[in-house]
Parts: structure tokens; sequence; C-alpha cells
């Protein structure tokens, strides 16, 4: 059975969903996966490239697509096409309120296989009218060079957060917590003042996905939105509570433990696997961190420098596509 993935258009980026889609795609060349089509520069004749090549498919093939990557017609004419397809969800376009949740499972029901970020996901699928089979990722790779230097200076007291800093409102509100220092990483935004105003916060600059890994410092990578302290709150806190967010596995190969909403999604299996701690609210974070000896962090740290191997080369989706390919 021939394998092809429905590829994307690969970019430089410096935002977690190009690197996350960039990785799948490589992952599924090392495994046989060729490209569906070779893109054109300009959007009309790739929409063009993109129908004709779905329309020379045959039906004894394995064809792997990323979700959301593609319009609608293109998804809504692959639905008529027969083989096996594989579809991995990077978002879920629904539960941040930009398209239906009928919409969405109308297309990924056309998949014999969709690949869920984790069980919480899997439940609102199915919950509302997903019938494929589904198979959870439970966190993303990151693919790194094998001899990309870190930043192996860990301070507890340090915390480091990258990400959109536009919609992570809760950063105006982090000069109360003056018991720690937080590296920020990220584009500049047009109101910056408001953030970095705040004495503990020293803004480091914006790099790369993969140059990020180098740069990294602190003790510790904070995964949190909304603009609270207390609680991930707002489209973008609820959609924690189903999604495996890129970014923490960008700290995971930075070797910095992870400090999670306990609400969120990911919360048990980085609690689970030792790779950080999960927390209610940002103003616990004192007395949880002050409770752990050294010992006990050291030892998250070598968790997490564990799991970086496997997330590092691949791992966790290889893993899948051994067990989806090999049945």
């Amino acid at each position: 059975m021939e394998r092809i993935q429905y590829n994307v258009i690969e970019r430089d980026t410096k935002n977690a969903s190009g690197k996350a889609k960039k990785d799948v795609g490589n992952i599924l060349r090392i495994n046989g996966f060729k490209n569906l089509y070779n893109p054109l520069e300009y959007r009309y004749f790739r929409v063009m490239q993109q129908l004709w090549s779905i329309s020379r498919l045959k039906s004894d093939i394995c064809l792997f697509v990323q979700y959301p990557a593609n319009i609608q017609i293109c998804y809504n004419y692959l639905k008529s096409r027969k083989g096996f397809k594989i579809c991995i969800i990077h978002d879920l376009e629904s539960l941040r309120g930009t398209k239906t949740v009928k919409e969405e499972i109308s297309v990924l029901n056309s998949f014999n296989i969709v690949i869920s970020h984790n069980e919480k996901m899997s439940q609102y699928l199915r919950s509302n009218g997903l019938v494929s089979r589904i198979v959870e990722l439970d966190i993303f790779d990151y693919l790194l060079p094998v001899d990309l230097p870190i930043n192996a200076t860990y301070r507890n007291n340090e915390i480091a957060f990258a990400g959109n800093l536009e919609k992570s409102i809760f950063l105006k509100r982090m000069g109360e917590l003056q018991d720690f220092k937080v590296n920020l990483y990220g584009a500049p935004i047009s109101d910056m003042q408001p953030i970095v105003s705040n004495r503990n916060i020293d803004y480091k600059g914006c790099f790369s996905s993969e140059d990020l890994i180098s740069h990294l410092s602190g003790g510790w990578g904070l995964v949190w939105d909304g603009d609270s302290l207390d609680c991930c709150n707002g489209i973008a806190g609820e959609y924690m509570r189903y999604n495996c967010p890129h970014k923490v596995s960008m700290y995971i190969v930075s070797e910095r433990p992870i400090i999670i909403w306990n609400q969120a999604a990911m919360a048990d299996y980085v609690v689970k696997h030792n790779l950080g701690i999960k927390v209610s609210s940002l103003h616990n974070l004192q007395n949880i961190i002050s409770s752990f000896s050294s010992d006990e962090y050291n030892l998250m740290v070598r968790a997490v420098k564990a799991e970086k191997m496997k997330l590092s080369v691949g791992g966790q989706l290889q893993g899948i596509l051994n067990s989806i390919l090999n049945q």
C-alpha cells in the first residue's frame, strides 16, 4: 500500500503550530510517506494542485492528513476518495469558536483513524458524533538536532514563559509574584509596557522554534493562559481543558520541568511522568515549589531529560504509526 501525506506548506516560523506540523511531516517522510503534491508559490494555484492531486488518488493508498491545514473544499473532495485515511488533529476550531462542531465532525468522520490529543479531547469528539477510530497522542514530539546546546542554568525561583504575548493577558499581573523572576520569550507586541514594567519580568526576545531551546533559561517552564493568575480562563484557558499544548514539549526538550494549570488536559500526564507540577493558582506557587527538596527537583529534571530523548527524535508519533501501520 502506497503511503502518501497531504503535505502542508513549510515556512520558517516562530510559532508552535508551524513547528508541530513541520515535525509531523518530517516524521512521516522517515516512514515512507510521499508528498501528495509539490506546492507552487501562489495560493490559487496550490488549491488547483491539491484538487487535481486528490482526483488522482488510488484506492490502495494510506493517506495521512494534518488537521486543520486545508480549505473546506479540499476536505469535502477527500470524502469521496477511497483508501485508508488517517488524520492527526493539531487544533479543534470548534473549541475556539471559529467553526461549528458539526462542521468539524463531518470532516473528521471521513477518516478511518483520527489521532486525538488526549482522552479529554476524545470524549469531546465522541460526545459530538465522531464514529471514526480514535488513537490518542498524549504529547507532541519536538524534533531537534542532536548537538543543539542547552542552557544548563537551573534556578528554582526563575520561571520561563514562551508564547504569544498578545493573548497572554495574565502576564500583566505577574508582578504580583515577587518571589519569582520571569524570563519572557516571544514576538514583541505594541503594548509591552504593562508587562515589562513589572520589575520581576525580564524580556529576553524572540527566537525561532529551534533557537529558543538554546536560549531558554530558568528553573521551570510555565504553561498558562487567560487573564488571571488564579485560573486559566476565557476561550484560551478553556481550550487547555482539551488540548496538548506544543509548549509543553518545547519546555521538555529545553530540559525544564513544567508548571501547568491543574484543570488542563495535560496536567495529569505531567504529574504522572514526574515532568513537573500542577497548580490551581499561580498565587500558590511559592508554597508548592518550596515544599520540594533539591533531590526531588533533580528527579524531575532527570525525568524531563528522559522524556526529551523520546520527543526530540519523534518517538511519540513513531510509536503510534508503528501500531497503526503494522496492524
